[in-house]
C-alpha cells in the first residue's frame, strides 16, 4: 500500500467515524426529547394519583388540568427501537475508535 492509499484509507476511516458520531448524537437527542415526553406523562400520571375525591372532578379546568393532551401517548415501541439504534451506533462509533487508533499505532511504527 502506497503513502497515498494509506492518507486516502485514514481520511476515510475518519469521515466514517465523524458521521458515525454525528448518527449516535442525533438518536441520543431523540431519546433525550422522547424521555421528557414520558416524564410529562409520568408527572400527569403521578399527579392524578395523589388526587382524591373532590368537586374538582366536576370542573371542566381541573379536568383540562389533569389530562394528557392527546400528543402525549407512550410508543413504546418506538422507544425500545431507539435504544437497539443507540446500542449499534455506541458499538459502531467503539469499533471505529479502535480501528483507527490502531492505524494511528501502525503509522508509527
Amino acid at each position: 500500500m502506497t503513502d497515498v492509499e494509506r492518507k486516502r484509507h485514514r481520511a476515510e476511516l475518519q469521515i466514517e467515524l465523524e458521521d458515525a458520531q454525528s448518527d449516535l448524537a442525533y438518536l441520543q437527542d431523540q431519546a433525550v426529547s422522547m424521555a421528557g415526553h414520558i416524564e410529562e406523562v409520568v408527572s400527569k400520571l403521578r399527579h392524578n394519583a395523589g388526587l382524591g375525591p373532590s368537586l374538582s372532578d366536576f370542573d371542566v379546568e381541573a379536568e383540562l388540568e389533569n389530562r394528557l393532551d392527546p400528543g402525549q401517548q407512550l410508543d413504546i415501541p418506538s422507544a425500545m427501537k431507539l435504544i437497539s439504534g443507540m446500542r449499534t451506533a455506541r458499538q459502531k462509533v467503539y469499533n471505529l475508535q479502535g480501528r483507527k487508533t490502531k492505524l494511528a499505532t501502525a503509522a508509527y511504527s
